[in-house]
């Protein structure tokens, strides 16, 4: 909504900068393939009112950058680059004493673990919709590096250090009081939590009661003019994947799809490679019996940019051991 901005109490983004200090990086140079990724996504974000023609003579200026984006089939590419702002150095100078953290992701799998109905409230542009201070919109600015037009957020972004912060804090006020007395049930056997720009409403009651609860947390979202994923909203289901992990009728196991990428994981040549399979792996620790002793011939191999020279057949028989230790969770 282009006029319109999250409207909840504290969601107005404060970008506060160190005595003196700014943050101005020139523009890189981007191949002219992104010409026309780039020009889409400046027009999206005009007509969102995300953002508008800098005033003449802005010091600050954080450089576009075009990312690989995932396709359809789960692949990340530079097919449909996303658009984004590198704000690394604006970040340096800004100055946060928000101490707001984001819940465990363990701690939300236990309050939803026993739950059997679950629905998942994805919010459309969630950072986009909080609105950054007037007075501080200069300070996150950006110029097209095809046309030479500089610009300055209205709204925010992504990549803003403190904003999941705030978007989280936000959020919990918003569905807070609906975890410490559910109007739409006797038996109480109910959660609302939100991970970021994810509002997760799990229950073990009945299913009226479960869309009652359900309809009750989109008219706060809309009152506050946050828009839900048409795309990303899963209703009233039995088993919900979330953060890694899938709920399955009560019981909480690793994401199939996920452990299929583990399945799916290609030769280990280097030490790059392994870090990320074995972060990957980390993931389902609990998961998996005896994980340090399966990793512990591994991790110290992470830091060497060639493993070939001391690669042997026991590191084999553990990345084997491994990636059957997690399929046993997918079957």
């Amino acid at each position: 909504m282009k006029n319109t901005c999250c409207n909840l109490p504290g969601s107005t983004i404060k970008l506060t900068t160190k005595p003196g200090c700014v943050a101005y990086r020139a523009q890189y140079p981007l191949p002219e393939a992104y010409r026309e990724a780039v020009a889409a996504q400046i027009k999206t974000w005009l007509d969102e009112g995300v953002i508008c023609r800098a005033k003449s003579h802005v010091e600050y200026n954080s450089p576009l950058l075009c990312v690989k984006k995932k396709n359809n089939d789960g692949e990340y590419t530079f097919e449909k680059p996303r658009v984004v702002c590198d704000v690394r150095q604006l970040n340096s100078i800004l100055v946060v004493d928000d101490k707001q953290q984001l819940p465990l992701i363990s701690s939300i799998h236990e309050r939803i673990g026993d739950k059997t109905i679950h629905s998942c409230l994805d919010i459309h542009a969630c950072f986009t919709s909080y609105g950054i201070l007037p007075s501080d919109s200069h300070k996150f600015s950006f110029t097209c590096p095809f046309t030479n037009i500089q610009y300055s957020h209205l709204k925010s972004a992504y990549g803003i250090r403190h904003v999941g912060a705030v978007v989280t804090r936000t959020l919990q006020n918003l569905i807070a009081d609906l975890n410490q007395t559910n109007p739409f049930s006797d038996d109480g056997n109910y959660t609302a939590v939100c991970y970021v720009d994810d509002v997760v409403l799990s229950s073990r009651g009945s299913l009226a009661d479960h869309c009652e609860l359900v309809s009750e947390v989109i008219r706060r979202l809309t009152k506050a003019n946050l828009v839900l994923n048409p795309d990303k909203v899963v209703f009233a289901q039995q088993s919900i994947h979330l953060l890694g992990w899938s709920v399955v009728k009560g019981k909480l196991v690793p994401d199939p799809r996920k452990v299929a990428n583990v399945a799916a994981w290609g030769s280990i040549t280097t030490g790059k490679q392994l870090a990320s399979f074995l972060g990957l792996l980390s993931f389902f620790r609990s998961s998996i019996p005896c994980y340090s002793r399966l990793t512990r011939d591994l991790d110290s191999l992470k830091c060497f940019k060639d493993l070939a020279p001391v690669w042997t057949k026991s590191h084999d028989d553990a990345i084997r051991n491994l990636k059957a230790a997690a399929m046993e969770w997918h079957h």
